[in-house]
């Protein structure tokens, strides 16, 4: 069976939007599924070759030039709609412009260039079922008149809420407004919404009558870890955490000022390593001040495989903002190497659940130095193989892209 998948960001582009929709696309003809991908061609910016080999060679790709790369805007105080006079008319005439017609996002541009073309392509590959995931949402609405004109079969992938995302939030009350009447005008018309949680799902789907919805975790490709050492660590008299992700001091999320405070607290000897990009002033400042962080910048993921198999403990963090309802695919990832995970600000929330069922990690709020402090100290003073025997596996094999893809599949050969 042909399936269409849609995503602005694929490999071989080494950001986070392409991870799960590339992983679901290798494991498709496994179960009978024939990919046929349309992705943006966004230059020669983060880019990471080795992405390449997960492609499946049953899989067609469409690349389509777009005006703006990666897959969600960034917004900065410090650009110019955002600095200065705020109130200067020519600047609220332009935020004006943007919210009527750059919405849902940027990425609507690459949408209404490229929709006659992605109709002739449903055409001409007789294809009768499609998914998109998002963000970018624009997709989506891609996707509503794409229904409309082929009157195919539509599958929304949502790996993080619409209307309720952080970055969405912080937009002006036109763009808010905008985006609630396209998520509705888009869910009225969509066949199966699938998301990367269940919170997801649950604030997504209800209130509307859409005839299927499921959680698909995006999961581990078993493959990226075949070749591990489970007991591999870089230096017995040094605890070596590991992170990997956004590290953005002084801003609304990312903020390892109450992590580096803590770990600062420790006695015996420690190292931190941060996968981020970070810039070279803060690089400075911080590993001046906290000389146990050891910036390794960002790195392809084939390489940070190898250097996450060397750490002892796993860091996972986001605040100052709780994160309730999202949960990333690198905590399914960091269960591989059977090390314990610690996470902040995450209490109550589907990472703290998985952490709890699977019996890998822990996790603690971020308003309380001493427990958070206790929780790093209770991770260091484990004895690693009582811990690696108390692991629920059989938790964390759900997660295998085996049987998140399988079901998926399941869920496309319904439209068959």
């Amino acid at each position: 069976m042909k399936l269409l998948v849609i995503s602005f960001n694929f490999a071989p582009y080494n950001v986070t939007g392409s991870f799960r929709i590339l992983k679901l696309v290798k494991y498709m003809p496994k179960f009978g599924i024939e990919p046929i991908v349309i992705t943006a061609d966004q230059g020669s910016h983060h880019i990471n070759e080795k992405l390449n080999q997960d492609i499946p060679k049953e899989a067609k790709i469409y690349r389509l030039k777009s005006f703006f790369p990666d897959a969600q805007e960034t917004y900065s105080k410090k650009t110019y709609l955002y600095s200065g006079n705020k109130s200067s008319l020519l600047k609220k005439s332009v935020r004006l412009i943007k919210d009527l017609f750059f919405s849902p996002d940027v990425q609507i541009t690459w949408v209404w260039r490229h929709l006659s073309k992605i109709s002739r392509i449903i055409k001409r590959e007789k294809v009768n079922t499609v998914l998109i995931t998002g963000a970018p949402f624009s997709l989506f609405v891609a996707g509503y008149y794409l229904k409309k004109r082929n009157k195919i079969n539509l599958i929304l992938d949502y790996r993080d809420c619409w209307q309720e995302d952080l970055g969405q939030k912080a937009q002006s009350q036109i763009r808010q407004y905008l985006n609630k009447v396209w998520e509705n005008k888009v869910l009225n018309n969509t066949d199966a919404v699938i998301a990367t949680t269940q919170k997801i799902l649950d604030i997504t789907c209800k209130n509307h009558q859409i005839p299927t919805c499921k959680v698909i975790p995006t999961g581990f490709d078993p493959q990226d870890f075949a070749s591990q050492t489970d007991t591999e660590t870089t230096n017995n008299d040094v605890f070596t955490f590991f992170y990997s992700g956004n590290f953005k001091p002084n801003t609304d999320v990312y903020d390892p000022q109450i992590l580096l405070k803590t770990l600062a607290q420790i006695s015996r000897p420690i190292k931190l390593i941060v996968c981020a990009h970070v810039l070279d002033e803060i690089k400075a400042e911080y590993t001046k001040k906290y000389p146990f962080i050891d910036f390794r910048g960002f790195i392809p993921r084939t390489d940070l495989f190898k250097l996450a198999q060397k750490a002892d403990a796993f860091i996972h963090f986001y605040y100052p903002n709780k994160l309730k309802d999202t949960i990333s695919f690198k905590l399914f990832e960091y269960s591989q190497y059977k090390k314990p995970i610690i996470s902040i600000n995450t209490q109550q929330s589907e990472v703290a659940n998985f952490l709890i069922s699977s019996n890998i990690g822990f996790s603690c709020e971020n308003d309380n130095e001493t427990e958070i402090l206790n929780c790093f100290e209770r991770v260091m003073n484990l004895e690693p193989k009582t811990f690696v025997n108390n692991i629920k596996i059989n938790e964390i094999e759900k997660y295998n892209l085996n049987n998140t893809c399988n079901e998926l599949c399941r869920i496309i050969k319904g439209f068959a």
